[in-house]
């Protein structure tokens, strides 16, 4: 038996959910657009750069992908913790753990690279150290609540990006 197939924990809902408000609307978009207020025109006009928008889409069809592979597995609702009930394998979950952490830290590198911006890049720096210490905190209440299939998937996939067979440590 496939280990999506054991995990399955509740009723699927194919309910599409994507934040648009909240922290991540936050993150992604207030706070790096308030570090660079002083930016908007460079020289009179803005400087198209193609390096910062391709992470930029990448990020963005990460974290579109992730919201709605949450909803198809019945993710949503949280439950009354607002944990899911579901331990999600699949989609870009079978390449990192964390795949909406991944595509905030790649849109926000994309936005330091559009704007050629050092405090943006600290700013990746400093959210890539928060959201570390969020899994840390986490991974224990999810290998408690979900047991022996959260430690196949915490030893089987990369906590970030990296090869998904044969990785024994997950650390960073």
């Amino acid at each position: 038996m496939a280990l999506a197939e054991r995990i399955v924990m509740k009723e699927k809902k194919h309910n599409l959910v994507i934040v648009s408000r909240g922290p991540a609307f936050i993150v992604i978009l207030v706070l790096p657009f308030l570090i660079l207020s002083d930016r908007w025109i460079s020289n009179g006009a803005w400087r198209f750069q193609i390096w910062g928008i391709l992470p930029m889409a990448v990020g963005i069809l990460i974290w579109v992908w992730s919201a709605w592979q949450l909803s198809h597995e019945g993710v949503f609702p949280m439950d009354e913790q607002g944990r899911p009930g579901v331990l999600v394998v699949s989609g870009p979950f079978q390449f990192t753990r964390n795949p909406l952490y991944v595509a905030v830290l790649v849109i926000l590198a994309g936005e330091a690279i559009l704007f050629e911006s050092v405090a943006l890049g600290v700013y990746v720096f400093l959210m890539w150290r928060v959201f570390r210490s969020n899994i840390r905190a986490e991974e224990p209440e999810l290998r408690e609540k979900f047991g022996a299939a959260y430690e196949e998937f915490w030893r089987t996939v990369p906590r970030w990006i990296g090869p998904r067979r044969g990785r024994h440590e997950n650390t960073g």
